[in-house]
């Protein structure tokens, strides 16, 4: 009888264990991240929403937004085009979360500010997955 419940008291602890050392803390790992990509999305609805109530309709390119957990950051990629000559597209990545603006991008006829376009690309690229 002594066998069996020493025997149960220890399969109860390794269960004890395994939930404290392996699941809990998997578990509030997930929350976190999926807490962080709800934050940063909600954050970047209201970018764009704020965005294309200033600009004239139909110029708001449809934004790119990502948390993005290796750099612990929310990006949002958004961006408009010009209506009126001379001819423009503005490009912009900005961390949400400081509202520091990573990279842009603008050409206005064939003129380049800030980054290239290959460059302004690759940033997206390495920010967004």
């Amino acid at each position: 009888m002594k066998k069996y419940i020493g025997t149960g008291i220890i399969i109860v602890a390794v269960a004890v264990a395994y939930f404290f050392i392996f699941y809990l803390p998997k578990n509030q790992q997930q929350n976190f991240i999926f807490n962080k990509q709800k934050e940063c999305h909600d954050i970047c609805e209201a970018i764009y929403k704020m965005e294309v109530e200033s600009l004239p309709d139909g110029t708001v390119m449809n934004p790119k937004y990502i948390y993005n957990e290796d750099k612990n950051a929310c990006y949002y990629s958004g961006g408009f085009i010009g209506t009126e000559k001379p001819f423009s597209i503005s490009k912009h990545i900005t961390n949400c979360l400081t509202n520091e603006e990573v990279s842009y991008y603008i050409e206005i006829d064939d003129k380049i500010f800030g980054d290239t376009k290959e460059e302004f690309n690759n940033k997206e690229k390495e920010l967004m997955k």
